[in-house]
């Protein structure tokens, strides 16, 4: 697994009011092939770190060059200054989707590694 770490600092108002553009860039985001998922962290005041799983920098690449024009056209009006790249490199330690899988192992009826019931849309929630 890869990950990509990045720093974004948003304008608080504008942010508040882009539901819309942030659920449409995550759709986008997460159809790319070798997206793993996100963990973004609000630091306060617009400002937030977003950590991106990939399957491998060579899916992660090509997925931000794709990404581009959506960022562009989504992202970067509700920043205050451009993204930060804090870093990119191979994932060492991943317990989340350890402890997913355990939490999913327990409850009766689930198939590990198999959904049995249909996935619930994502959505960012920033507030």
């Amino acid at each position: 697994m890869y990950s990509v770490v990045r720093e974004n600092f948003y304008d608080s108002g504008k942010l508040s009011r882009a539901d819309k553009e942030m659920k449409e860039f995550h759709s986008i985001h997460a159809a790319q092939p070798g997206y793993r998922g996100n963990i973004v962290v609000d630091l306060g005041g617009g400002h937030m770190l977003i950590v991106t799983l990939w399957e491998s920098g060579s899916t992660a690449h090509p997925a931000r060059e794709a990404l581009e024009p959506d960022i562009q056209r989504l992202l970067v009006p509700l920043m205050t200054k451009p993204s930060h790249l804090v870093g990119s490199r191979r994932v060492v330690v991943n317990d989340v989707s350890q402890l997913r899988y355990q939490r999913l192992k327990r409850r009766p009826g689930w198939v590990v590694g198999c959904r049995t019931r249909p996935r619930r849309p994502r959505a960012y929630a920033f507030n």
